[in-house]
């Protein structure tokens, strides 16, 4: 008897370790990814903050926010969004996020004028005015040594270098046609997609137009482009289209017809070097260059449009439809939060943090993982 019981005993045994031996098979995680896997990520609303205007994304200066709107109003916002101070600029209407340079920020507004001020108490330390339209935040670097910045005019493509130190103009470019996407600064040049559908690239430190190369009669630009380490400029198309452009060889590389309807979200780098773009059609989309032509390597329906993309380094932050979407490598939902309608953008903060300007709130929104 007992040794029928033992025998028994031991089948069993047998038999659960050979389901767990099958089980794990074709699971090559490690210990550690397979307890990371077991995790879950959670999102949550952790302060809000009412906002009277529409105002552009937030500038993150060192721990605390400054936001600045389209009536000219600027505040600097502690860690929970309380004032530290705030003021109002006349003929100012903020439609970009401003930029810190040189422990100083720079605001440039809608009617042409930039402004800089003191971060730590919003004095004004110098102010210049263009005949420019200013809709994108400005871009920061060093000319001959000394910090500048670099505006893009919204209205007629132009752009103008100048001293962070003073306001005083370096170069100005010549005008080439609307822009309506931001411009992006690469290894001393800056390129932007223009609404006369063709890429442009200029010299950051002389201002000297380089080259442009069109992408298609109909394929005007409204979006903010993606430049990799290698020089690759990836930028969607009111076409539908996602275009590669070579700014080392200065050629088109490829199209991708990814969309029906205009593509302008702006693809991001994700996931082992790839790049993600989505579409109004609600597709997400990771793509990669082979034998000199964009391929989509995995893609993820959605319900709704997809209205902007963000990568932390490990998750990729999808706003779609009012929710907010993280996905993992494999295009899986990690987890997700209704935050409302009407999105203006997002700005990764870090330590598990997403500043998010929707329906005329900024909410920090935290992820943590249990």
């Amino acid at each position: 008897m007992m040794l029928r019981y033992l025998t028994a005993l031991i089948s069993f045994i047998c038999c659960i370790a050979l389901l767990m031996l099958f089980s794990s098979c074709g699971d090559n995680r490690s210990p550690v990814e397979t307890a990371i896997a077991k995790r879950v990520l959670s999102l949550s609303i952790a302060v809000q903050l009412p906002l009277e205007s529409d105002t552009a994304l937030p500038v993150v200066c060192q721990d605390d926010l400054i936001l600045a709107d389209d009536s000219g109003y600027v505040v600097r916002l502690n860690s929970i969004l309380q004032p530290i101070w705030r003021i109002t600029l006349e003929k100012a209407s903020f439609a970009n996020s401003g930029a810190v340079i040189s422990n100083t920020l720079v605001l440039s507004s809608s009617e042409g004028n930039v402004f800089c001020l003191n971060p730590d108490n919003g004095d004004v330390l110098w102010k210049k005015t263009f005949d420019a339209t200013f809709t994108h935040p400005p871009l920061c670097g060093s000319i001959g040594g000394e910090p500048a910045l670099w505006l893009l005019s919204q209205s007629d493509g132009a752009i103008y270098a100048l001293k962070a130190a003073n306001g005083m103009t370096i170069w100005s470019s010549e005008e080439t046609n609307r822009s309506d996407g931001n411009a992006v600064l690469w290894a001393g040049t800056i390129a932007y997609g223009n609404c006369d559908g063709a890429v442009y690239l200029f010299n950051a430190l002389t201002g000297v137009k380089l080259f442009s190369v069109p992408i298609g009669e109909s394929d005007q630009m409204a979006g903010t482009p993606l430049v990799t380490q290698q020089g690759v400029l990836w930028i969607g198309t009111r076409e539908g289209k996602l275009a590669l452009v070579d700014l080392t060889s200065r050629k088109l590389i490829s199209t991708l017809d990814l969309s029906e309807e205009e593509a302008f979200v702006q693809p991001v780098s994700a996931f082992d070097n790839r790049v993600a773009m989505g579409v109004s059609e609600g597709v997400l989309s990771l793509c990669s260059v082979e034998s000199g032509k964009v391929v989509v390597d995995a893609d993820k329906p959605f319900a709704f449009g997809i209205d902007s993309l963000i990568y932390d380094g490990s998750l990729l932050y999808v706003f779609t439809g009012g929710i907010l979407t993280a996905v993992n490598s494999k295009l899986k939902t990690e987890a997700s939060l209704n935050i409302g309608d009407d999105l203006s953008g997002a700005v990764l903060l870090g330590d598990g943090l997403l500043a998010v300007i929707v329906d005329k709130s900024l909410l920090l929104i935290k992820g943590e993982w249990k």
